[in-house]
């Protein structure tokens, strides 16, 4: 049987590791946006969580997800593997991957039963 530190840090397409470790700092930063957001402070934002294959991107993009929605927020997930993102210029870098994000969660969005 595997041991927790094993388990811990094995890929598992985002399935919640018996304990989250190793985030404490992504999860302060993302707990900041929200209470910004919600004290007003902030108007609603992207945020793009990027890394490796199996370093917890997913389980990190879960736990938030629902810290938004226990808080009453409305919030949209996006996962998107490396075959699903254009390549991307150094020059165009960021701004060029939030467009296309935002672009297809329109399309998502607008798919979607009932969606605009």
């Amino acid at each position: 049987m595997a041991s927790v530190a094993q388990r811990v840090f094995a890929p598992g397409d985002g399935a919640a590791p018996p304990a989250r470790t190793g985030r404490e700092h992504e999860e302060a930063v993302l707990r900041g946006c929200l209470a910004e957001l919600e004290n007003g402070r902030s108007p609603p934002h992207n945020v793009v969580l990027i890394g490796p294959r199996g370093n917890g991107k997913t389980v990190l993009l879960n736990w938030f997800k629902r810290a938004c929605r226990d808080a009453g927020n409305k919030v949209d997930a996006l996962a998107l593997t490396p075959g699903q993102v254009p390549p991307i210029t150094w020059q165009a870098g960021i701004p060029s991957l939030m467009a296309y994000v935002v672009e297809r969660a329109r399309s998502r969005a607008t798919s979607a039963p009932g969606g605009a």
